[in-house]
């Protein structure tokens, strides 16, 4: 995989935070929650910005614990955000607690797309919003989960994460354009 292209991936999560600053600057106000929604994605920028200098395996629970916490926030009432991140810290614990194996780390990120795809399933309201965060955690997961189970098999690794990654952008494609189109 070309360097160029790995940095686009990175770069990706910083885009819908990146339209509402603009349309801030603009005079373009969204709800807070949409800036839940894109600060979530941020995250992943951070965590891979941070998997440079930090144990990439620590980084992916504090990832997906924060981009969970995130999203949750956006996507429910405070009181049940916290019940649900409760539920996903406890599942980063036992994966932390497991040793650095690749299984129990994807299991936290499965838990917490599992929960977002049944806040959103039934939130027709959220628009495009909608189909940006089904493409990005449904279809996502469906690749996602593979990655243990391939690990070992350098091209077969990359493919089901290129196949993560287009999901991802897909995802994050929808969800940009939902937030420029506004509500």
């Amino acid at each position: 995989m070309p360097p160029a292209w790995q940095e686009v991936f990175h770069l990706a999560g910083l885009l819908p935070l990146l339209i509402l600053g603009g349309l801030h600057i603009w005079g373009v106000r969204r709800d807070s929650r949409d800036w839940w929604l894109a600060v979530g994605f941020a995250v992943s920028w951070v965590a891979d910005l941070a998997a440079h200098w930090a144990d990439p395996w620590l980084v992916s629970h504090v990832y997906s614990v924060g981009q969970a916490g995130c999203l949750y926030g956006a996507l429910t009432t405070p009181r049940r955000a916290s019940w649900l991140l409760g539920l996903t810290g406890l599942v980063a614990a036992w994966s932390l607690s497991a040793g650095p194996v690749t299984a129990p780390a994807v299991a936290v990120w499965a838990v917490s797309a599992a929960v977002i795809l049944a806040l959103i399933w039934r939130r027709k309201d959220l628009g495009l919003r909608w189909w940006g965060l089904l493409a990005y955690f449904g279809l996502g997961l469906a690749f996602r989960v593979w990655f243990p189970l391939v690990l070992d098999d350098a091209e077969m690794f990359r493919t089901v994460w290129l196949g993560y990654q287009a999901c991802r952008m897909v995802g994050l494609s929808l969800v940009s354009w939902a937030l420029l189109r506004g509500p």
